[in-house]
């Protein structure tokens, strides 16, 4: 990732009130990012984040972006993309819900969908667009382990992520060709506040944890980023159990 971690990178963060997005921000700040671009859905709620950055030396701009208002998504990001050259998109934008909510609520549906994948795809879309004009950069989508096997539940918000995660993986050697990198991001169970209340899942993590992953990735040369790393090995096996074992043990 070309400047990203000297004082010359800027990263552009989408969806940055979140747990995972912010302790990201801190690390790369930590390692010598001095120039971001957080967007939120209401800028307001990024003012501590920013008041903390900035005692640190990073200059940040705020930007409202609203996934759910699908039809500003692309626009927004071009207007950025033609105002700054970045070296990092980081995409942390996600909806978690319960499959007896999307069952009953056809409302909380269209939300996990529109605010998980559909909205997420058009900002992934957008920053690759801008991204391949640049000629260099990197793509971070964060996805989860979710989107590997359907799991009772979180049907539809595997199935969303795992759409993204589809994308983002797809459109790697096209931008390949255009010095652009795409690095996929899949956490297991992470302590945020949109996982509280919930069981912890084998591995839980936390967000400081999953950042420290995802910075050290962005300074090597891999594609996928397994957080915690002992959930690659297990999912290599996982993906080869029967849909009735796993099926049990997922019910757990």
């Amino acid at each position: 990732m070309r400047d990203a971690f000297g004082t010359d990178g800027c990263v552009l963060v989408l969806g940055a009130t979140s747990d995972i997005a912010a302790a990201t921000v801190r690390e790369l700040a930590a390692s010598g990012t001095r120039a971001m671009t957080l967007t939120a859905r209401q800028t307001a709620d990024l003012a501590p984040l920013v008041d903390e950055l900035s005692e640190q030396g990073v200059t940040c701009r705020t930007i409202e972006l609203d996934v759910a208002a699908t039809a500003t998504v692309g626009p927004t990001l071009d207007d950025l993309f033609a105002d700054v050259d970045y070296d990092l998109v980081l995409c942390a934008i996600g909806v978690l819900d319960d499959d007896e909510r999307h069952l009953e609520d056809s409302d909380a549906a269209y939300s996990t969908i529109t605010g998980t994948f559909a909205g997420p795809a058009l900002a992934v879309l957008a920053a690759a667009r801008g991204l391949r004009s640049q000629g260099h950069g990197t793509l971070a989508t964060i996805t989860s382990v979710a989107a590997i096997r359907p799991r009772a539940g979180v049907a539809l918000y595997g199935g969303a992520k795992a759409g993204l995660d589809f994308l983002a993986r797809g459109l790697r050697p096209t931008l390949r060709e255009h010095g652009v990198r795409v690095l996929v991001i899949r956490p297991g169970f992470v302590h945020t506040r949109m996982t509280e209340g919930l069981s912890p899942a084998p591995l839980s993590t936390d967000p400081e944890s999953v950042a420290r992953d995802i910075v050290r990735s962005l300074r090597r040369s891999r594609t996928v980023v397994w957080t915690p790393r002992l959930l690659r090995p297990m999912f290599a096996v996982l993906r080869l159990l029967p849909s009735p074992v796993w099926n049990r043990l997922a019910a757990r």
